[in-house]
């Protein structure tokens, strides 16, 4: 999910609407979380053994994706590891 950047300058105007720069914010992140957080809830990327592997040094604990080779949901822990998320 790409997440725009925030912006450090006002949010409203003097009559309370979005200023311009905060429009296209809101607008970006609502259709990002609209792509992927629909009705049944987030949708983590599908991603490859060996892009997991790429990706895994330069990942923030916690990050979770989906593991399209083994079918399986995964999350990074603090070893810098992605472990598979047990399913019921």
């Amino acid at each position: 999910m790409n997440i725009p950047n925030f912006e450090n300058c006002p949010v409203v105007d003097k009559n309370g609407n979005w200023t311009p720069v905060w429009k296209i914010i809101m607008q970006q992140l609502i259709s990002q979380l609209q792509v992927n957080a629909g009705t049944s809830g987030n949708v983590p990327a599908a991603l490859s053994t060996s892009k997991i592997l790429e990706i895994s040094q330069d990942s923030q604990n916690g990050t979770y994706i989906w593991d399209k080779e083994s079918n399986l949901p995964k999350i990074r822990m603090n070893d810098g590891i992605f472990h598979e998320i047990g399913i019921i």
